[in-house]
Formats: structure tokens, C-alpha cells, sequence
């Protein structure tokens, strides 16, 4: 009783607060509205009588009936019928005494105007004033007629709205205004009861201070476990990363709020938030950690608002293994090959340009050929979509620097085995091929030339690649596979390192044949099933590995 009747107090200051803030925003809002508009009309009535004053005055038949014998006769019908037209009350015509000539009660026509404001308009000047007259409070324009020919002044024009008929507008612009202000204010107390209902129902019910213990739990028993968890929301922002996550993936800054990508670029959260289906006992490299992870969504009802992952640590590796996994390779090998096809573009633009037609159909034929060829023997040969993306985007980034990487026609990785990741493959092929295409491409043009072989027997995956650099110095060739041992000017000497542990807890073998001016071979053998890993006593091994190799160098 006591939760539900303090749940019903938390809805009513909820209805009470959101009510009061309504009111005062849209009672000020009104407030500052007739304000304005008052001030607005009244400016507007000013500058209707002082334009129609000013429009009289400059009148040329006014100013002949100025001049005329009995000016009243001329000026009062020409008067009324301009002020039935545009609605003001009165439009008065002076003589330099005073006198009117027209008003719309022709009684007054004759007598002297008893406004006492008109004094500086028989003087020359042109103004508004608020006074009383016969008629009662007004607003008058005041403009003097003048002779073009000698500037004389003849007398001045006098118009007029009643001060009540402007009152009554602004009554009803208030009157509107405070209607919309009472229509907003019920429209508000409407919104205050649904927002709390609202609210009621996105709590379940529960209390301030019963949320804050839940969270307080709930922090407490994320931060007990050994296992990492990590938690996003629909978003993909990280909402939960507790202290065994930090340890396992060495991170040390706070990452709540930032995208899970940001912080893990391989992560498969995303992946889970999207399909909503669950994955569990997923092996994943993580910043240079195997990891063993449970990925599973969160749902409200039947809605999925985040995912979940727990992970524990499976095994050590070196760091940075995730700047030179294949992911970062894939991105450069796409960005290659978008650069290539850019420049394709722009000469099929210039043949077009100088009008040669036709070479552009055979340019735009050939490229469509070669390319499509390249794919479609991918395909047929390499199913792995991420080899395969791999390969292509690594023959486009080699075309842009002017090296040629040629498949092996033998080439044929139709079923890698059940051990084997297509993540640790691309590890393996991407370093050896990003070390050779730039090995070779400093050499003469005529030998940048990188040629890959991928094939499969029983027992074992060959990852074959050759190329035509310079060789290996003797003195370098027990270097090669230690941690930061680079010959390049900005590398960082992990690339082999990384290839080598990979294919070693693979259970594979790195074979390599190398010699001063003939260039280079990396032979990898991977078992395709955990049992060819224990033991090489398959029937396929070393005699596999020495047919392999003769394969490689005819």
C-alpha cells in the first residue's frame, strides 16, 4: 500500500510541476503577445490615418477646391465618399482659420475645429495626435495642403479613427490571444497526465529510491564477475563496462557513451543489436587478446534495445594485433581500389571529352573485362567473401602502385576446415602481401611482379607467396619473424611476427626459400582439422609440404 500510494504522489508532482511550467511559459508568452500586438496595431492605425492624410493633401483636386469659391461644396461628398471607402471615422478639411469644409456631420460644416491640437498643423507641420473631440477620444493625422506652384499653404487635411473603434479591435486580438492561452494551458495539463502515466509505465512502478537501489545492484554484480561485460544501447553508445573488461582489453579511460566501435572495431555487438539473435562461445582477437564471447540481445517486450556481451580470456598474444589484422587491410585494399576506379573514370571522361568515342567503348570494354574476370574467377575459386574481398582490394592497391599481383590459375580454397578462421587467414595473407608488394615496389618495373597461390589438399591449406625482389640477405633471415625487426622506414616490425604466432597456433609451418637477386617465397601449410594439428602423421605432410614446394618454383 505504501509503494503504491507513493507512486501515485510521485504522478501527481509530476502533473503538478509540468501544469505550472505550462502556465507560466504560455502566460508569460501571452502576456508578452498582447503587448505586442496592442503596440503593433495602434502603430499600424497611426500610419493608416497619416497615409491617407498624406495621400488627400497631395490631391490636385483638393487643392483646386482650396482655391474655389465655396471649397465645401466641392470637398465634402469627395471627402465622404473617400472615407466610406476606406472606413475611418472622419476626414476633415481646414482652411488656414480653422474653418471646416468637410466633416461627416454636415452640421459642423462652417464652424471652427475645437480639437486644440491643430495648431502646429496650420503651421506647416504633419503629425499624429491623440485627442478629444466632438465626436470623443480619437486618432488623428494632421497634414497640411500646400500650392505646388508658390508653396503656400491653403489649409490642412485632418483624419481620424475613434478611439473606441480601436479599442474594440484590440479587445478582440486579447480575446483571441487569451482563448490560444487557454486552449495551450488545458492542452498542457492534458500533456502533464500522459507524461506521468508515461513515466509511471517506463519505471514499472517503481520509485526514485528503488531505481537508484536496482542501480546500485545491478553495479555491484557486473563489477564481481571475472567474465567482461560489455552493454550497448539501440545506439550502439557503450552503457555498461565493468572493471574485468577494462583488464582484459587494457583499457583504462572511462568509454560510457561512446560507440562500441570506437573503442572495439571488430566487435559483433552491432551485429547481434540488428539481427537480434544471440551468439554464444564466439572465439575473437581483441587488442592482441583471444577472447571466448556470449553475445546476446536486451529486449523490452518484443522490442531488441541493446546487446550484451560477456567474454573471458582465452589465450595471450602479442599486442596490436588488431591494427594489422585483415579488417584494417580490407579498408585500405577498398580505398585502393576505389582510387583506381576513380582514375578509370577520369580517363574514360577525357576520351569522351577529346571526342574519341570509341576508344572510350574499348577502354570501358577491357576494364569491364579484365575486372569481371578477376571477380568471377574469385568467386568460383575463392568463396571466402572475406579472402576474397581481401585479394581484390590487395590487387587494387598494388595496381595503384604500379605492381602486378597475379593469382595462380591453380588457385582454389574451397572449404578452409572447421579449425580454421577466415579472420586468421587474412591475417596471414595480408602481411605477406602487403611486405611483398612493397618489397617489389621498389624495384625496376619490369620485376613488380607478386604472384599468390591459395589451394587445398586433404589434410592441409597452402598459402603460397612469391615475389620478385631482391632476396633476403643471409644475416636477415633469422630476423625476419622477431617482434620489431622492419626494414621499412615508418613500419613497425609485426607484421611477420604476427604471421608466425597465427600459423603456430594454427598448428601450421612457414617455409621459406629466398636468395640475393631471386627473389622471395613464403610457403605457409595449415591442418585444416584439429587432429592434423596434434601430430603430422596424416599421410600429408612432410611429402606435402616438398610437392608443395616444387609446385611453387616451376
Amino acid at each position: 500500500m505504501r509503494s503504491s500510494r507513493q507512486a501515485y504522489t510521485l504522478s501527481q508532482m509530476i502533473i503538478f510541476l509540468v501544469t505550472i511550467v505550462v502556465a507560466i511559459s504560455v502566460g508569460l508568452l501571452s502576456l508578452f503577445a498582447i503587448h505586442v500586438l496592442t503596440r503593433q496595431y495602434n502603430q499600424m492605425v497611426e500610419d493608416n490615418v497619416m497615409d491617407l492624410a498624406q495621400t488627400i493633401a497631395r490631391m490636385t483636386e483638393v487643392k483646386a477646391a482650396m482655391k474655389a469659391p465655396d471649397p465645401a461644396a466641392i470637398l465634402q461628398p469627395m471627402m465622404e465618399e473617400i472615407r466610406r471607402r476606406t472606413h475611418v471615422e472622419f476626414i476633415v478639411i481646414l482652411n488656414q482659420q480653422a474653418i471646416r469644409y468637410s466633416h461627416f456631420n454636415p452640421a459642423l460644416i462652417g464652424k471652427r475645429f475645437t480639437g486644440g491640437d491643430e495648431g502646429e498643423a496650420l503651421l506647416g507641420k504633419e503629425y499624429v495626435s491623440r485627442a478629444v473631440g466632438i465626436s470623443g477620444p480619437s486618432v488623428r493625422a494632421f497634414v497640411p495642403i500646400r500650392d505646388e506652384a508658390n508653396g503656400e499653404q491653403l489649409g490642412v487635411v485632418v483624419v481620424g479613427r475613434l478611439d473606441n473603434s480601436v479599442q474594440q479591435a484590440v479587445a478582440t486580438v486579447k480575446t483571441s490571444v487569451y482563448l490560444a492561452t487557454i486552449t495551450s494551458l488545458l492542452a498542457g495539463a492534458f500533456g502533464a497526465v500522459f507524461l506521468a502515466g508515461r513515466i509511471k509505465a517506463i519505471i514499472r512502478g517503481l520509485e526514485p529510491a528503488q531505481i537508484a537501489t536496482l542501480l546500485d545492484e545491478r553495479e555491484a554484480i557486473v563489477q564481481s564477475v571475472r567474465e567482461g561485460i560489455v552493454a550497448i544501447d539501440r545506439q550502439q553508445r557503450i552503457t555498461l563496462f565493468n572493471d574485468a573488461a577494462r583488464r582484459l582489453l587494457g583499457i583504462t579511460t572511462d568509454v560510457t557513451g561512446k560507440t562500441i566501435n570506437e573503442i572495439v572495431p571488430n566487435s559483433r555487438l552491432p551485429y547481434v543489436l540488428e539481427t537480434g539473435l544471440p551468439e554464444y562461445d564466439q572465439e575473437q582477437v581483441i587488442n592482441d587478446t583471444v577472447i571466448l564471447t556470449n553475445r546476446v540481445p536486451i529486449r523490452s517486450g518484443k522490442e531488441v534495445v541493446g546487446a550484451v556481451a560477456s567474454f573471458r580470456d582465452r589465450t595471450e598474444v602479442k599486442r596490436l594485433a588488431e591494427e594489422l589484422t585483415g579488417v584494417k587491410k580490407l579498408v585500405e585494399g577498398l580505398r585502393a581500389q576505389s582510387h583506381e576506379f576513380m582514375n578509370k573514370l577520369h580517363t574514360i571522361s577525357g576520351l569522351i571529352q577529346l571526342g574519341s568515342y570509341q576508344e572510350a567503348i574499348d577502354y570501358i570494354a577491357h576494364v569491364t573485362r579484365s575486372r569481371q574476370d578477376l571477380v568471377s574467377f574469385l568467386t568460383r575459386h575463392v568463396p571466402d567473401p572475406t579472402l576474397a574481398g581481401l585479394l581484390l582490394g590487395k590487387i587494387s592497391e598494388a595496381q595503384e602502385k604500379g605492381v602486378n599481383v597475379e593469382l595462380d590459375p591453380r588457385t582454389h580454397l574451397a572449404h578452409p576446415g572447421a579449425g580454421l578462421d577466415s579472420h586468421d587467414l587474412v591475417v596471414i595473407l595480408g602481411n605477406l602481401l602487403e611486405n611483398a608488394i612493397y618489397i617489389v615496389q621498389q624495384q625496376d618495373p619490369s620485376r613488380r611482379q607478386v604472384n599468390v597461390l591459395l589451394r587445398e589438399s586433404r589434410h592441409y591449406l597452402q598459402l603460397v607467396v612469391r615475389d620478385q625482389g631482391p632476396g633476403i640477405p643471409p644475416e636477415w633471415r633469422q630476423k625476419i619473424f622477431q617482434p620489431g625487426f622492419t626494414t621499412k622506414p615508418e613500419g613497425s616490425g609485426l607484421g611477420l611476427s604476427l604471421v608466425k604466432k597465427t600459423v603456430e597456433r594454427l598448428g601450421g609451418k612457414i617455409i621459406l626459400r629466398t636468395g640475393v637477386g631471386q627473389g622471395t617465397t613464403f610457403v605457409v601449410l595449415l591442418p585444416k582439422s584439429p587432429r592434423a594439428r596434434k601430430h603430422d602423421g596424416t599421410g600429408e605432410t612432410s611429402g606435402d609440404m616438398s610437392r608443395d614446394l616444387g609446385d611453387i618454383s616451376r
